[in-house]
């Protein structure tokens, strides 16, 4: 590992692990180490871990001393006895860029003198990072955007988006989990549901997954929807060895 966080009390359960102030995927690579390192040795004292692009919010179970836990994590740094990082897990979202749903998608185009299917290429030629989850439950962060589809923010959000669409923020691109309010540009929809309260995992995509878009015509996306409202679709994923 290239370095290593500081450790800080963050609340009364809990603990921060913090990096450089950065964006940056090798930063990001070690703190997932240390996410999955956590879950794996100290899941009996841990409630949950929420990840951000540079730091690890730790929240403990009653009873854990803070210090206590901080110095279990201090010694781990010396002794270097982290497991190994696990392979990614490469997720395939299907999404319709179809108008009825990319609502943005032609202002975008013309914005970026772009044709709409230039813009259905580049979007989901590319491999994007899950950095973290946040904003919205089960709403992830996506870092890898082609700087050429890199768009600002409404200016005046919208009052209502439908799940699963598929939206651009300055220099990210993300997934609506619920029908919320938001201000990015929205240029397809999938008809996974990215947040069940009900299933054992709630958020379908957690920190550290690779997500790949895959563009389907409305039928298949109707089809595709039929299947997850009756429970027979199969998510396309795998672990992703580069």
């Amino acid at each position: 590992m290239s370095s290593y966080p500081t450790f800080r009390y963050f609340g009364e359960h809990s603990v921060l692990l913090e990096w450089r102030d950065k964006i940056d995927e090798e930063i990001h690579r070690e703190l997932i180490q240390w996410k999955e390192f956590i879950e794996e040795i100290y899941r009996d004292e841990i409630i949950e871990i929420a990840p951000s692009y540079n730091a690890l919010a730790v929240f403990l179970r009653p009873g854990i001393p803070k210090d206590v836990f901080i110095d279990k994590l201090r010694k781990a740094v010396v002794k270097r006895d982290l497991i190994p990082p696990k392979s990614p897990k490469l997720i395939s979202i299907p999404v319709c860029y179809d108008d009825e749903f990319g609502i943005d998608l032609k202002a975008l185009a013309r914005l970026h003198q772009l044709s709409i299917s230039e813009v259905i290429e580049i979007h989901s030629q590319k491999i994007y990072k899950t950095y973290f989850i946040g904003f919205l439950p089960g709403f992830p962060y996506l870092a890898g955007l082609d700087q050429r589809l890199h768009t600002p923010r409404k200016v005046a959000p919208r009052r209502f988006i439908e799940a699963g669409s598929v939206g651009i923020g300055s220099s990210q691109t993300g997934v609506y989990p619920g029908n919320y309010p938001g201000g990015w540009n929205i240029i397809g929809r999938t008809p996974l549901k990215l947040f069940d309260a009900t299933r054992d995992q709630p958020s379908l995509i957690r920190a550290g997954d690779l997500i790949k878009f895959v563009p389907v015509s409305k039928t298949t996306y109707r089809l595709i929807e039929i299947e997850i409202n009756t429970g027979t679709y199969k998510m396309e994923e795998e672990v992703y060895n580069d």
